[in-house]
């Protein structure tokens, strides 16, 4: 046995890594591992010829579906924080939705 090789999420971060809750950055990190693998394909992106070439975004370890529910997830956890400060403010805005 080689305790040593066993993989251990330090105290102080595990809820930051948890699936949800205050303080999670779970969402956030999985957001940021698919742009950096976008950001890695980008000539090919290019070559392709822009914007109707983003398939290959979608090459990801995750899946298109699980990308997008991280996407959701990470928009929600950043801007939940300063949805109280905003709010106030669009007070008395004609419509029937809000978007960030």
């Amino acid at each position: 046995h080689f305790p040593f090789l066993r993989y251990r999420v330090p105290e102080s971060v595990r809820a930051a890594l948890g699936h949800r809750g205050p303080g999670s950055v779970l969402a956030l990190t999985q957001l940021m591992g698919n742009v950096y693998r976008t950001w890695g394909q980008l000539a090919e992106i290019v070559k392709g010829g822009g914007r109707g070439s983003f398939e290959v975004r979608f090459n990801s370890i995750r899946g298109k579906e699980k990308d997008e529910e991280a996407f959701i997830e990470a928009m929600n956890d950043l801007s939940e924080p300063e949805a109280g400060k905003v709010l106030p403010s669009v007070r008395g805005l004609k419509g029937n939705h809000f978007l960030d």
